[in-house]
């Protein structure tokens, strides 16, 4: 018989050495996992914070296009260009002078302006060079309305503008595939599906620019 004071046999001893293994693995799992998904959530926020400050700088300069204290009456200024994903515009951001004076042209598109491969929203004044306004911007989609809500490519009568963004993550995400097609308010599809492992938002708004037709 056994004696009570008898040691932990081998067998023993390599069962618990097993067990404290397999809790360690599980634990070190459950750590990975926690901070995989902490990291993706956090690369989400990142986006949609640059989508959102995006948009919102879209937003307020869309808004005064046709800006000019000079002009008192139509065709003054307005749309220069509109076409799907390139908008051009004057305008007096700084409201000191009509749109003769330097720096009123201004152009909103997608360009590579890091060099990375990768689109960015960018904005280029009287034909200057781009600037960054936001990083990683895989659509920038405009849509023109007249006075009546109806969708026209004539600048002269277009009243406001539905502007459409989608923008990715920094860094792909290898447990997901982005299978979404991304579209705008008309229902077009404008991006996608990607099929990689980049997660995306949308943002979508229409912009009156109360400048135009005045």
């Amino acid at each position: 018989m056994r004696s009570k004071d008898a040691g932990s046999t081998f067998v023993e001893l390599m069962v618990a050495m097993l067990l404290t293994g397999l809790i360690a693995g599980a634990s070190y799992s459950v750590y990975l996992t926690h901070q995989r998904t902490a990291t993706d959530q956090e690369q989400v926020v990142e986006a949609q914070d640059n989508l959102r400050a995006a948009m919102n700088f879209l937003e307020r300069r869309i808004r005064m296009a046709g800006l000019d204290p000079d002009c008192s009456g139509t065709g003054c200024n307005g749309i220069v260009t509109a076409q799907a994903n390139t908008l051009t515009f004057t305008t007096d951001f700084h409201n000191e002078d009509s749109v003769r004076s330097p720096a009123e042209t201004v152009t909103f598109t997608l360009a590579d302006s890091l060099n990375d491969g990768d689109n960015d929203l960018v904005m280029s004044v009287d034909g200057g060079a781009n600037q960054p306004i936001a990083l990683n911007i895989d659509a920038l989609d405009f849509v023109y309305l007249d006075r009546n809500g109806n969708v026209t490519a004539n600048t002269d009568q277009i009243r406001a503008i539905q502007v459409t963004v989608v923008a990715r993550t920094d860094r792909p995400d290898p447990g997901h595939i982005d299978t979404i097609q991304y579209q705008n308010q008309q229902g077009q599809v404008i991006f996608g599906p990607a099929n990689d492992n980049f997660r995306r938002r949308l943002l979508t708004q229409t912009v009156k620019c109360r400048n135009l037709g005045v």
